[in-house]
């Protein structure tokens, strides 16, 4: 048996994997019946993980979750490494469990989506500020702005995509407040939907991002976001709107 193990054919296991990405039970049995599998079963077990995704889930349900992944984690620390993406919904889950997520110390984290509560904006600063940390979309009814704005208030420079399209504020005031982001956040692509919930912030010269290098827009029905003063340098001043050809336009009427 342990010659089997050795000298599975790597070709053989990938391609098995590759069949079994999303059947998480099914990848594990794979890792028990040879060592062949075990690395690559772990990576594709444990790079999307999802907490508090199911509606029907209890809060206590979604903090045991975590938990039992918290220790899982803790006596195999290797794991760490291959928690590419994290979705925590926190309306769903205590903020004692949000904060707990946010305060691990996750090292190869690279996308971060989360549908939140506005009391747990402030826990997601730690999340958010990961230096490998390449794309952030988060979705809440923030009531006002200064909330929105804790967020953002020491983003990681190296994020290169962020998804606006959930954000809705609930106040008619903007206040800009210095942030504390160590340098720009030089967005590759960028998704918005309410321009209402964003349009003063993303124009402000206190927005920590930089649009100047913008390959990637998708819009959700409101076209005058191009001629937003942030965006007229990466689309051109043309009464028209003549998009430069390096950047990729996407209108929809709907929210995929």
């Amino acid at each position: 048996m342990s010659q089997d193990r050795t000298h599975l054919p790597q070709e053989l296991t990938n391609h098995i994997i590759d069949l079994l990405h999303d059947a998480p039970t099914a990848l594990k049995a794979c890792a028990l019946v040879s060592h062949a599998f075990t690395y690559a079963a772990q990576s594709h077990i444990f790079r999307h993980i999802c907490i508090g995704c199911r509606r029907l889930m209890e809060s206590s349900d979604i903090d045991r979750k975590w938990f039992r992944l918290q220790e899982k984690l803790h006596t195999s620390p290797h794991l760490i490494r291959h928690i590419h993406r994290l979705e925590p919904h926190s309306r769903r889950m205590s903020i004692e469990t949000l904060q707990a997520i946010c305060s691990f110390p996750f090292t190869h984290l690279k996308h971060l989506f989360t549908v939140i509560s506005p009391e747990s904006a402030m826990a997601l600063q730690q999340l958010a500020s990961l230096p490998c940390l390449r794309s952030l979309g988060i979705r809440c009814r923030f009531p006002v702005m200064s909330t929105f704005l804790q967020i953002w208030d020491r983003c990681s420079p190296h994020i290169r995509h962020s998804d606006l399209s959930g954000y809705l504020i609930l106040t008619d005031t903007f206040h800009a407040i210095p942030h504390h982001c160590s340098q720009p956040i030089r967005l590759e692509s960028v998704r918005i939907a309410a321009v209402e919930g964003v349009r003063d912030w993303v124009n402000h010269a206190l927005c920590p991002s930089d649009f100047s290098g913008l390959t990637g827009l998708s819009i959700y029905i409101h076209t005058e976001v191009v001629r937003w003063s942030k965006f007229v340098p990466v689309f051109g001043r043309s009464k028209s709107s003549t998009f430069l050809p390096m950047c990729a336009i996407s209108v929809s009427s709907h929210i995929m």
